[in-house]
C-alpha cells in the first residue's frame, strides 16, 4: 500500500473584474448547499483541471477566464495548474519556487511516455 496522493489545497476562478477562491483543508471536505447553487459546476471545474477537455457553459461562468487548480503531492512540493476556461493547454507552476518563476506548459492531450502531458 502506497501512502502517496495528492491533495487538493485551492480552486479559483480569475477574470479581468471578477476573482473568487475555494480553498480546502487537510481531510474530507464536505460541499453542500441548496439546488442550483453551483456544486456539480465546482465538481466539473475539478475534473476539467484534471483533464477533461471541456468545461460546461453556464452563466455565472462569463466573468471568468482562467482557472487554478492547487495541489500538494504527499512527499513532494505544492504546485498550481492553471488553464483558459475555454480548454487548451496547462500551466504547471512549482509553489516552491519564486513567484516569478516561469511555468512548464503540459500539453492538453495525454501520450504515453510523455512528461509533458497530464
Amino acid at each position: 500500500m502506497s501512502d502517496s496522493y495528492l491533495q487538493l489545497r485551492s480552486i479559483s476562478f480569475r477574470g479581468p473584474k471578477a476573482q473568487t477562491e475555494l480553498s480546502f483543508e487537510a481531510g474530507i471536505n464536505v460541499i453542500c448547499g441548496a439546488s442550483d447553487t453551483g456544486k456539480s459546476f465546482l465538481a466539473d471545474s475539478i475534473d476539467f483541471m484534471l483533464g477533461d477537455s471541456a468545461l460546461k457553459e453556464i452563466p455565472e461562468r462569463s466573468e471568468y477566464d482562467q482557472l487554478s487548480l492547487c495541489l500538494a503531492a504527499i512527499g513532494e512540493e505544492d504546485f498550481k495548474l492553471r488553464r483558459s476556461m475555454s480548454g487548451g493547454n496547462f500551466q504547471l507552476f512549482d509553489l516552491s519556487e519564486s513567484n516569478d518563476a516561469d511555468p512548464t506548459t503540459l500539453k492538453q492531450n495525454h501520450a504515453h511516455n510523455k512528461t509533458d502531458n497530464p
